[in-house]
């Protein structure tokens, strides 16, 4: 899917990535790397996905850099929750309000996307749950619907 994100970070390059992995000393699968090389994270106003049969609304790929006018980057939403964060799991966006959709860069389950529901109060394994295989599959998964054709209920903030 070619998403449409609004307020995205800087334009990176392969050498940003780069720098980027190896600061966090892991690897990044090449789907998310080339979604990264075009958004930099950005807001996702409108796009949706189904977890266990629940509509559920991306409000912000995070960046890995930012500007002040730009979206919230990885590493500070790794820092406001590395308390509650799962081990080998990196935070990529919020869904509906604060929960964050994480992308796994563990050798088991390299590339995989799971939805950490409340990770506010949540414990570490709590709330967690496969959104799909690998970060293209669950962009070719996302459903659109116009900002216009939203209430407030849908994006479950309110």
């Amino acid at each position: 899917m070619d998403l449409k994100l609004t307020q995205r970070g800087t334009k990176l390059t392969k050498k940003s990535i780069d720098g980027f992995k190896t600061k966090l000393s892991l690897e990044l699968p090449i789907d998310y790397q080339d979604f990264l090389s075009g958004n930099n994270g950005g807001t996702a106003t409108g796009y949706w996905f189904r977890s266990k049969r629940t509509k559920r609304y991306i409000n912000t790929f995070f960046a890995i850099t930012s500007t002040s006018r730009g979206p919230m980057t990885i590493g500070k939403v790794m820092e406001n929750c590395r308390d509650i964060l799962p081990i080998q799991s990196l935070p990529i966006a919020y869904v509906d309000g604060d929960n964050l959709l994480l992308l796994r860069v563990d050798a088991k389950k390299f590339g995989q996307i799971d939805l950490y529901i409340d990770c506010e109060s949540a414990l570490a394994t709590k709330g967690i749950h496969r959104v799909a295989k690998t970060f293209g599959e669950f962009l070719n998964g996302l459903q659109y619907t116009g900002p216009t054709d939203l209430d407030d209920d849908d994006y479950g903030l309110w």
